[in-house]
């Protein structure tokens, strides 16, 4: 698993303008956005006390069936905070950054957001998440992340999608192509 530098913020410059904004391009269905120092920062805060309250309150460590170490984990509150932020730039949407909110949504009162490292991965989706929210898919590492589509939780929930990886409890995982792109607002 990739670990977080925190002192080491690369910023890359090569970005398209979109709405007077060089931090997001459009890419077919996909939105791009590469994080400001600043959004950064936060969003790293935020990750660092999230991962801190699941500590200091004896929350499981490691969640369905995943066996992580503490580096692991913090690193995924991280990046989880960060895509949280994405998506609400990408919408045009407050995002409070709350801590200890677990299951309310992560921006306003339907929007979940889940980010993966890889590329390559799937939106994740488990059976006790919200079908009346609409789950976004984040892929990336700071500072630079993929939107790639968003499907309501009730749709996400279809056996077609159930399945186990790497000795996990199953879940549904929801390939880019059966997503809503970024342009059709939920």
């Amino acid at each position: 698993m990739r670990r977080f530098v925190i002192i080491d913020l690369p910023i890359r410059r090569n970005y398209v303008m979109r709405n007077n904004d060089e931090t997001m391009r459009q890419d077919g269905t996909r939105v791009w956005v590469t994080l400001t120092l600043a959004e950064l920062l936060h969003g790293t805060t935020v990750g660092a006390l999230r991962s801190h309250e699941s500590r200091a309150q004896n929350l499981e460590k490691g969640t369905h069936g995943l066996n992580a170490d503490e580096e692991d984990l913090l690193a995924m509150d991280i990046n989880g905070a960060l895509g949280e932020l994405c998506v609400a730039k990408v919408l045009n949407k407050y995002w409070d950054g709350g801590v200890n909110t677990y299951k309310g949504a992560d921006i306003g009162d339907s929007i979940q957001v889940r980010t993966r490292f890889r590329h390559t991965y799937d939106l994740l989706v488990r059976d006790r998440d919200n079908p009346s929210h609409f789950y976004f898919h984040v892929t990336g590492m700071y500072p630079q992340y993929c939107v790639r589509g968003w499907m309501k939780g009730s749709n996400a929930k279809d056996v077609k999608y159930l399945a186990g990886h790497g000795g996990r409890p199953p879940a549904y995982f929801v390939p880019e192509s059966d997503l809503n792109p970024i342009n059709i607002k939920p």
